[in-house]
């Protein structure tokens, strides 16, 4: 549910619809897990981040771990922590698992 109420929804309730139909269609386990829709509006839908002004120095600019360390913890909020596996956060930053284990343990994501 999580992963759903993330999404803006633009298409309103027949966008939604849609999305529960097509999973229903596809879906071969016990639960609907969503991991194609998710995948597919992650990579075709711009990520809004909310970023405090005070922490960041120029308005404009911050640096690059703290970039990577907000864009790590919305993947992240997307697939509900899931590291690794299909539809994990690694899948949907197309790097290695291991990297991306190493990436956050250096950015102090826990």
């Amino acid at each position: 549910m999580d992963k759903l109420k993330l999404y803006s929804w633009p298409g309103n309730v027949r966008e939604l619809e849609n999305v529960v139909e097509r999973e229903l269609i596809q879906y071969s386990e016990n639960t609907l897990n969503f991991k194609s829709f998710i995948k597919e509006k992650l990579t075709s839908t711009s990520i809004d981040y909310n970023i405090d002004s005070a922490e960041v120095e120029n308005k404009n600019t911050m640096n690059l771990e703290k970039v990577m360390s907000l864009h790590i913890n919305k993947v992240l909020d997307i697939t509900g922590g899931k590291i690794h596996g299909a539809g994990g956060a690694a899948e949907l930053l197309n790097i290695n698992p291991n990297t991306l284990r190493a990436r956050m343990k250096k950015l102090g994501i826990l």
